[in-house]
């Protein structure tokens, strides 16, 4: 079955160059004009030996992100989504991860304080909430690290 090698191969060749969603590989194949058939075999042949893992691959995405470009779970659940992930396991993953939520936004607004701190205080509030509510982070949170960063601040 000369089609399934070289999908088989395609597959490897994704997969040694960055983790992917099972999804994400589908697309490829069907890109690459594969059979359905073929697709399914391939696909089927890589979660067998562990390779293809959807949730693995949610919970590393997440990891990845957090420590690189952190993001709210808003946005990483809708990232994970459009890469394949289903929403079920997209909410699970980014809920278990979730913990350091507050911290992390506490993070970027003081990051983003020292950036604007000439600024009176009301136009500072509207730019960080800006600033987390773009990078997916929930309300409550946002106004929780508001409180915390810029509404204790006592100057300005």
């Amino acid at each position: 079955m000369k089609e399934f090698d070289k999908a088989k191969k395609y597959v490897y060749n994704l997969l040694r160059l960055q983790p992917r969603t099972e999804r994400e590989l589908s697309d490829k194949l069907k890109g690459k004009r594969y059979a359905e058939r073929v697709i399914a075999e391939v696909l089927d042949f890589f979660k067998g030996r562990g390779e293809i893992d959807d949730e693995k691959y949610a919970r590393m995405f997440v990891e990845n992100r957090n420590r690189l470009n952190p993001k709210g779970a808003l946005a990483l659940k809708e990232e994970l989504i459009k890469k394949g992930v289903s929403a079920a396991l997209a909410k699970r993953v980014v809920s278990a991860c979730a913990n350091g939520q507050r911290d992390t936004a506490l993070r970027l607004a003081k990051d983003k304080l020292d950036e604007l701190k000439t600024l009176p205080r009301a136009r500072i509030k509207k730019r960080i909430y800006d600033h987390l509510a773009r990078r997916g982070f929930d309300f409550d949170i946002i106004e929780e690290v508001l409180n915390e960063c810029v509404d204790q601040r006592t100057d300005n």
